[in-house]
């Protein structure tokens, strides 16, 4: 099957109602540049878009499972109120798809629903955000830090010299040198 029809037979199959057991009245989509979440009652699907964009490769099945998989870990331990599991969407035998059973076409990171004013991005649109969370949040990225693997194989500067590089290459492909960006 053409990598587009299953792509949009996927869609059809997230964006309807009869596809969950929760049956709920509507499904919401939530898009991104590389990704897309379900709101589905009370819960969230997030799926990883097939693209292949200069600082990350989703078109495979592989890559799509290993990065749903990696934003689990990462987040997990911080939020386990909201992120619950990796699912498997699958064809079944008689060729539908489905949750589970069957030969896999796409993952799902599974993710408890919750209030989107709750969202980092709408608490700072209404105002300064609160001391006590800065702190939070502060404390979160230290422990972070701190609890992080120490990579020795290759210096610091080189690692911040190929990423921005990469980040410069790719505001390159998107605001060509020399233009005016109306600033």
């Amino acid at each position: 099957m053409s990598t587009d029809r299953e792509e949009s037979e996927l869609l059809a199959f997230l964006s309807s109602p009869a596809s969950y057991k929760e049956n709920p009245a509507r499904i919401e989509i939530i898009e991104t540049h590389a990704a897309r979440v379900f709101l589905a009652g009370p819960k969230a699907l997030k799926v990883k878009k097939r693209v292949t964009l200069p600082f990350l490769d989703f078109s495979t099945l592989a890559n799509r499972r290993q990065a749903l998989q990696r934003e689990l870990d990462l987040n997990q331990a911080h939020a386990p109120q909201i992120y619950r599991s990796l699912i498997r969407i699958a064809r079944s035998r008689s060729g539908a798809l489905t949750f589970g059973d069957g030969t896999p076409i796409d993952y799902a990171l599974e993710m408890n629903r919750f209030d989107q004013s709750n969202l980092l991005t709408e608490i700072a649109c209404r105002g300064p955000l609160p001391l006590e969370l800065r702190k939070d949040l502060a404390s979160m990225a230290a422990d972070y830090h701190r609890s992080s693997p120490v990579r020795t194989e290759t210096p610091g500067s080189a690692i911040m010299r190929s990423t921005i590089q990469g980040l410069a290459a790719a505001l390159t492909e998107v605001v060509p040198q020399g233009a005016d960006v109306g600033y």
